[in-house]
C-alpha cells in the first residue's frame, strides 16, 4: 500500500540534509553580527579512538 500523504515521514538522520542547503545554515545565527567565535569539542575516551572519534575530532577543527 502506498503512502498518499502529503508531509511524508523522513528517517531523522537524513532530516538535516532536506532541511539545510550548507553546514554554515546551522550556525549563521548564532555567529551574526560577531567578531569572533569559539568553538569547542570535547569527547571522553573508554577506549582506543576510532574512526568515530577521529571524524567528530576533525569536523569540529573543519567548522572552526
Amino acid at each position: 500500500m502506498a503512502n498518499k500523504r502529503k508531509n511524508q515521514i523522513l528517517y531523522p538522520p537524513t532530516i538535516i540534509g532536506h532541511i539545510t542547503d550548507d553546514i554554515a545554515d546551522l550556525f549563521k545565527h548564532k555567529a551574526k553580527g560577531k567578531n569572533s567565535i569559539k568553538v569547542g569539542y570535547g569527547c571522553q575516551l573508554n577506549g582506543p579512538p576510532h574512526l568515530g572519534t577521529a571524524i567528530s575530532l576533525m569536523s569540529s577543527f573543519a567548522l572552526a
